[in-house]
């Protein structure tokens, strides 16, 4: 599958069902990282599940941080399609200008995993530069 599968550090919102994201607290999870297809420049931006407190601007409490002010069209229809099917389990995502990574804490099998990594593959080809105000 080419995916870079790592144990990491990092902190994570503790969800509850009904109120969306709680509050962060340092634990592990699997890192999951695919190249970016295109060797053109790419944004670096975090797609995280936080509350509306937070600024949660997608559905299901998922905030989207960028340096750009916003995610390209073609990245914001992937980013809506994962926060609307993604409600409850721990589940992020970063970008950097080499590759794309998804933050997981393992349930579910390998349906799950590879729900991940279907994600991470169009996230991985997706055009996450140029216009930004869209």
């Amino acid at each position: 599958m080419g995916m870079t599968v790592d144990e990491v550090e990092r902190d994570i919102p503790y969800l509850d069902s009904r109120k969306g994201p709680v509050n962060l607290k340092p634990g592990r999870c699997m890192k999951y990282s695919l190249k970016r297809a295109s060797m053109e420049p790419a944004v670096t931006w975090s797609f995280l599940q936080r509350s509306e407190k937070e600024g949660a601007q997608f559905p299901n409490n998922w905030l989207f941080a960028s340096p750009a002010s916003a995610p390209s069209p073609p990245l914001r229809s992937v980013l809506d399609q994962i926060a609307k099917e993604w409600r409850e389990e721990y589940l992020e995502f970063e970008s950097s200008e080499r590759e794309v990574s998804a933050f997981w804490e393992e349930w579910g099998g390998a349906e799950v995993a590879n729900k991940i990594y279907r994600y991470l593959l169009q996230l991985s080809t997706t055009t996450s530069y140029g216009d930004q105000s869209g």
